[in-house]
């Protein structure tokens, strides 16, 4: 980097940082909300199914062989 291209402290004003400018940015915190609990019916519907032996189709079993 030469002398040249180095911004002029006087005329240099950097953007401010957004980790360090904490009054700029403010997150949305709610603590009222109540928590609830998840309802067994609505886990069941997202619980992964995972085929066993029974479950495999005879043909592609047919093709196997």
């Amino acid at each position: 980097m030469f002398a040249e291209d180095r911004p002029d402290p006087d005329e240099y004003t950097p953007e401010p940082d957004p980790v360090t400018a904490a009054e700029e940015y403010t997150p949305e915190v709610s603590v009222d909300d109540p928590t609830r609990e998840a309802n067994p019916a609505d886990v069941a519907e997202q619980m992964v199914v995972v085929p066993t032996d029974d479950d495999v189709d005879p043909e592609l079993a047919a093709d196997e062989d």
